[in-house]
Parts: structure tokens; sequence; C-alpha cells
């Protein structure tokens, strides 16, 4: 009686210490609030399609184009489908298999004549009880690396729409410091012709006329790697929207939306699907723990198997055996390779968990740097424009005065060199302002939920 007390105490033991129920995960402590400040005009709700609040039909023609074709977006799919499979696969473990086999011969002693003929049906079952919760738990982790992938896909179609409109912001700015450029070289082309004309009339020096083309020679070449530049966005947006045949309609840089209200921190977690990622990594290896564990315990099988024989097939299944067992694989000894995978797999789970501590902080510090970002690009971006605006005046009035023979060459040419800075200057301004809404949308992790359909 004693005996039979002690087994079922340590059986119970046993049970209770390969409970499959997943573990509370805790998210790390993050603060209340975000330090940097936003707008007034923050909208309090974060638009999935962000991009859309740009306004402009051909940025939003290439988002839908790449979240289309891609072939990154595409291959991140292809990994939720497979991860479908493993988990179907899984979860076939939980169910019995069933096989069967026939044969049919037939013999005689003359090669013409058959004297007799024999028909043979096996079949056979076999059941692994999940006793210990093996099979549960792999299915558990099926399912977790399966929501893992589907979360890198969403991250991947996240990525892919800011890069797109980084890209066509990137590729306005150049259009816009192109033409910029292109009127300096003409500018330029002018003041030359003006101190030729004074130098034949020996009121300019042979100095003036060399600094003169040298300005000139200097602005076409800041032209040609501009359009350069334009030509290497062309292709990366090729690339990007997998349609090497797409092209980008010229335009000017649109007016800055309206940035978003974060919420707290708390909150912003549950939209990144990297920090959803991680956090699906960590269900996984934890029941993969679990996974290891079992292999301290027997496996334990339920068989059944029937034959069948008869001289013809109306006779099959008036003859047959059966028989049906209980088969038990115990561990015994392994030098230690079950305690060195149970370590393995604990191990794995902790650096699951610190990524997933990582993945947290990170999510925090890329908001907290977005939205300071999005606060001083602003300022930034005003600054630029006045001094634009100051630098073209400036150049405006240096011509003048030069061609009425006020001020010096060196004058016009100190006012057209800061005019072309000042304008590429504030387009490069106004591109960092639009890109700190994209880096804030991105940090915020707004993106849709991928069909896995």
């Amino acid at each position: 009686m004693m005996k039979k007390s002690l087994l079922c105490i340590s059986l119970s033991l046993a049970l209770a210490g390969c409970a499959t129920d997943p573990k509370e995960i805790v998210a790390p402590a993050l603060p209340d609030a975000f330090e940097a400040t936003v707008a007034e005009n923050a909208a309090s709700e974060v638009n999935l399609q962000w991009w859309k609040d740009f306004k402009d039909p051909e940025l939003d023609r290439l988002v839908d184009l790449v979240l289309k074709n891609a072939t990154d977006l595409k291959v991140a799919m292809l990994n939720v489908e497979k991860a479908d499979a493993v988990l179907w696969q899984s979860g076939a473990k939980l169910l019995p298999t069933i096989d069967a086999e026939g044969t049919a011969e037939r013999t005689g002693k003359d090669f013409h004549k058959h004297d007799k003929s024999t028909f043979e049906v096996e079949a056979s079952a076999a059941w692994e009880l999940d006793f210990w919760g093996k099979s549960y738990a792999s299915r558990v982790a099926s399912l977790e690396s399966r929501e893992g992938a589907k979360f890198a896909a969403q991250s991947v179609r996240l990525s892919l729409a800011g890069s797109v409109c980084q890209t066509y912001f990137d590729w306005l700015s150049t259009n816009a410091a192109i033409k910029s450029t292109a009127m300096s070289v003409e500018n330029r082309e002018k003041a030359l012709k003006i101190v030729e004309n004074k130098f034949n009339v020996g009121v300019a020096t042979p100095v003036d006329v060399e600094n003169a083309k040298s300005s000139l020679a200097s602005i076409k070449a800041d032209l040609a790697s501009l359009k350069l530049a334009r030509e290497k966005l062309i292709t990366a947006m090729k690339i990007l929207t997998g349609d090497l045949t797409v092209t980008m309609k010229d335009g000017d840089l649109m007016a800055v939306p309206a940035a978003v209200k974060p919420g707290i921190p708390s909150e912003v977690l549950l939209m990144r699907p990297d920090v959803r990622k991680a956090e699906a990594d960590l269900r996984a290896k934890g029941a993969l723990v679990h996974v290891a564990r079992t292999a301290f315990f027997p496996s334990i099988k339920l068989t059944a198997d029937t034959l069948t024989v008869g001289g013809a097939l109306n006779q099959l299944f008036h003859t047959s055996t059966w028989g049906a067992g209980l088969m038990i694989d115990l561990p015994i000894f392994s030098a230690g390779s079950r305690i060195a995978k149970y370590n393995e797999a604990k191990l794995d789970e902790q650096i699951a968990l610190e990524k997933y501590r990582q993945a947290a902080f990170n999510a925090y510090k890329d908001v907290e740097d977005a939205l300071n970002e999005v606060r001083y690009t602003k300022d930034i971006a005003d600054a630029r424009r006045v001094a634009k605006v100051s630098a073209d005046k400036a150049e405006r009035r240096a011509m003048v005065r030069y061609e009425a023979g006020v001020a010096s060459f060196m004058e016009l040419l100190d006012a057209q060199r800061s005019a072309n800075s000042a304008n590429v200057a504030y387009y490069n301004a106004h591109e960092s302002e639009l890109n700190a809404i994209v880096h804030l949308m991105m940090a915020l992790g707004a993106v849709e939920e991928v069909d896995t359909n």
C-alpha cells in the first residue's frame, strides 16, 4: 500500500513538473511616458496607412506597388506558409497513425497452371500517448514560431513602406536641388559674360575672369553629381518595387503632415511587430524547454495490428489474427546528453528573454529619437527656409551692384555660392522633416496585419 502511494505521489510530481501552460511574460519596466514633447496639433490616433497622410497620389501608387511585388515581402510570406506546414506536422503527432499493407500470391507446379492463390492484408495502428505533454508543447512551439513569422512579415511590410517614402522624398529633394543648381549655372554663365566684357574694356582683372570660370565649372560638376544621384534613386526604386520598368513622376516637396501622439510606452510595445516577434520567440523557446524536459520520462505507445489471410478475395476476412499492446520506452543512460539538451533549451530561453527585453528598450529608444527628430527637424527646416530667402535676395542684389560697378566680383561670387548652398541645404532640411514623420511611424510600428490566408 505504501509503495502504491509513493508511486502516485511521484507520478503527480512528474506531471506537475511537466505542465504545459505557457508562462506569463512580464514586459520590461518602461517609463510611464515619453520624455520628448509633441506639437499641440499632433493627431491622437495612428493611421496604419500613414503614407497617405502626405496626400501624394504618386507616393500612394509606389507604396501599393512595393507591397504587391517586393521580393522581400514574398519571401516573408513564404516563411509564414512554411511555419504553417510545420505547425500542421506538430499537430499530427497528437493523433494516432494507421498503416495498411496488402499482398497477393499465386503458386503452382506448372508455369501455365496455378494451383493456389493467397491474399493477405495487414493493418496496424499506433498512438503515442502525450502523457508528459511533449507533443502538445511541440505544437505550442510551432504555433509561436508561426506567429513570429507573421510578425516578421509585418516588419518587412513596414520597412518597405518606409524605404519607399524615404527614396521618394530623396527623389523630390534631388529634383528640387537640380532645378536650383541649374539656375545657378545660368546665373554664373551670365556673370562670366559680364566679367569677360569688363575685362575687354579694362575694368575687370584676369583673376576675376579665372574665378568666374572656376565657379562655373564647379557648379556644373555639382549639377552632374545631382543628376547621377537621381539616376541611382530611380534604380533603387525599381529594385524596391520589383518592377524594372517603374518610373517616378517629378513633383514638389509636399507639406509635412502633423505628427501623432505616441501614447504610453507599454501601449507602443503592443504595436511594434519586432517586439511581438521577440515575445513569440520567447514563448516558443519556453515550450521547447518543456519538450527537452520530457526526454527524462518514458514514452508510452499503444499499438494494434491485424492480419487476414484468404485463398480468394471473398474469403479474405474469414481468417484473421489480431493483437494489441502497450509499448514503453524508458530512458536509462545517455551519457548526459539529455541533461545537456535540457540545459541548452534553458539557455536558449534565457537568450530569447534578453532579446525580448532589448527589443522593448530599442522600441522605446526609437520612439524617443523619432519624436525629437520631428521636433528639431522642423526648427532646422524653418531656419533653412529663412536662410534660403535671404541668400536669394543677396544674390540678386549683388548682381545688380556688380553690373553697376559698385561691388567687386568677389562679392558677387560669394553671394552666388551662398545662394546655391542655402537652396540645397533647405531642400535637404525639408526632406529630413518629411523623413522624421516616416521614422516616427516606423518607430510606433504602424503597420497593417498581413493577410496570412
